[in-house]
């Protein structure tokens, strides 16, 4: 099972988008009486594809490396939630609100209507970098229950 972090620090050293160091920590406020849990820094390849920022909600998987107690991050991924604003005509996309900033995403999704994607449907999706049209675009979009 995954665990939830913040993205604190992105380190890009050769300015590719393709390579970077991220530091993550706690997700939320720290609860009284609990530990906070120690930052994490690991190498992820395609953080710019995965649309990876500074203070964006990610799930991590971590394995412990045979031999030793270091545990390293294997996986990780942006945790997306949205409503749909908007269904394009030809059933293939639409809009998405994004819950934590409003922020408006455009989403490729075949057969939306027999997905049951309509406009004010909560919904996860992966949010992935648009090379062509150098902006993020939202994938694999499911309906919350």
């Amino acid at each position: 099972m995954g665990e939830k972090k913040k993205i604190k620090g992105i380190k890009d050293s050769t300015g590719s988008g393709q390579n970077a160091m991220i530091t993550a920590g706690d997700a939320g406020p720290i609860k009284a009486g609990v530990a906070a849990v120690p930052d994490i820094t690991f190498d992820q390849p395609g953080y710019k594809a995965l649309c990876f920022n500074v203070d964006d909600v990610i799930n991590t998987d971590s394995i412990v490396i045979p031999g030793t107690t270091t545990a390293v991050v294997v996986t990780a991924r942006r945790i997306q939630r949205g409503t749909v604003t908007t269904v394009n005509g030809t059933n293939d996309g639409g809009t998405i609100a994004e819950n934590k900033t409003a922020k408006s995403i455009t989403f490729s999704q075949f057969y939306c209507k027999e997905m049951g994607i309509i406009t004010g449907a909560e919904v996860k999706y992966d949010l992935v970098y648009d090379f062509k049209t150098n902006g993020e675009v939202g994938v694999n979009i499911e309906i919350l229950p």
